[in-house]
């Protein structure tokens, strides 16, 4: 997920995927990408409680991706983007927490 240094790559000749494929294409991918973890995690049987997370944690990674731009600065990558993966086992303990044990 570089497009961050999307042109710094180019520039450079390093064969990141937005380099390689280009951004739109890149976004594209990540949200297919969130959308089969989303289906294989429902598909495998996790339960209720573990479905709901995932779900939650997937549409949030869905709305960051959709608000990527080249053109963001280093906060938004640093918090929110690498946010995002450190959220997963917040919403597992929360959902866990409400909704009862997995």
């Amino acid at each position: 997920f570089d497009i961050r240094d999307y042109r710094s790559d180019k520039r450079n000749g390093i064969k990141s995927l937005p380099a390689l494929i280009g951004v739109r294409l890149t976004v594209y991918t990540a949200l297919f990408c969130l959308l089969l973890y989303m289906l294989f995690t429902f598909f495998s049987g996790a339960g209720d409680a573990i479905n709901y997370a995932t779900a939650i944690v997937a549409f949030t990674g869905i709305i960051v991706v959709l608000l990527t731009r080249i053109s963001r600065n280093d906060l938004f990558y640093g918090f929110v983007v690498e946010g995002v993966v450190g959220l997963q086992l917040p919403v597992i303990l929360l959902v866990q927490h409400y909704w009862g044990s997995f």
